[in-house]
């Protein structure tokens, strides 16, 4: 009776799980739409265990393509994951995203490009608009229930970093290390090789409180009219060292 009863249950959970992995991923996404705030696809295919949608938007910001491939076997151990990319003529993001089924989301070997301005656009910047391009390798991001960006580790290269309103400005390539220490995820800014030497430090607090703290140094090879721009940013002292010094907040949903 009990062997009867254990087949019974194991062939329940598998039927279960296969109705899961292979519910077609349309009908899976009009079931949540409501729940997903800002953020709409269009065209999808597929189901969740393997799909795509054709057009994903994040407010009004178009995103591109998305694809996705579940690894179902993962739930035996506590979490689901998922490979994904994200692209468009302008981008590229891909890598694995997860969760735990008590605990948060996470992404792990993230890698990717996109413009500096898009960046900026999807985290509600509108004072300064970012120009350049950034390269990230983001070994691990983790997330609170409510989507708070809680911990991060990796590193991102901005490229021709600069900013093109409200005026022109560029620093050349910029090295930025992530970690997470007991404040906050800490961005520690270098420069590359530029005409301006970049020192830098930018905290980011878990409730969206953050501290930007560093140097700009322009070199001999900086040409008059970049000096003259970054001078916007802080007057610089004897030696020509401009000390930077910004806090504020992150605006709600960008954190």
């Amino acid at each position: 009776m009990k062997r009867t009863i254990k087949l019974v249950l194991l062939a329940l959970a598998g039927f279960t799980f296969f109705m899961l992995v292979t519910f077609p991923a349309e009908y899976a996404y009009q079931a949540v739409h409501a729940r997903i705030k800002n953020l709409s696809l269009s065209g999808i295919n597929g189901s969740l265990w393997s799909g795509s949608a054709g057009y994903v938007q994040y407010r009004s910001t178009p995103l591109g393509s998305l694809n996705w491939s579940l690894h179902p076997h993962d739930i035996l151990r506590g979490h689901l994951e998922t490979d994904f990319s994200l692209s468009s003529d302008e981008m590229l993001t891909k890598g694995t995203a997860g969760r735990e089924i008590f605990g948060a989301a996470y992404t792990k070997n993230l890698e990717g490009h996109l413009p500096a301005a898009l960046l900026g656009k999807l985290l509600g910047i509108k004072n300064v608009v970012p120009a350049g391009k950034l390269h990230f390798s983001m070994q691990r991001m983790e997330f609170s229930p409510k989507g708070r960006l809680e911990s991060a580790i990796g590193r991102i290269t901005w490229e021709q970093a600069g900013i093109s309103s409200p005026a022109q400005a560029v620093l050349g390539n910029l090295n930025v290390h992530v970690s997470t220490e007991k404040e906050g995820i800490v961005f520690n800014i270098s420069d590359e090789n530029s005409p301006i030497k970049v020192k830098a430090d930018l905290l980011v607090c878990p409730d969206g409180k953050y501290e930007l703290n560093g140097k700009l140094i322009p070199t001999p090879a900086a040409q008059a009219g970049l000096s003259k721009s970054l001078s916007m940013l802080g007057k610089p002292d004897k030696n020509g060292v401009i000390k930077i010094k910004y806090a504020g907040r992150l605006p709600r949903g960008a954190k």
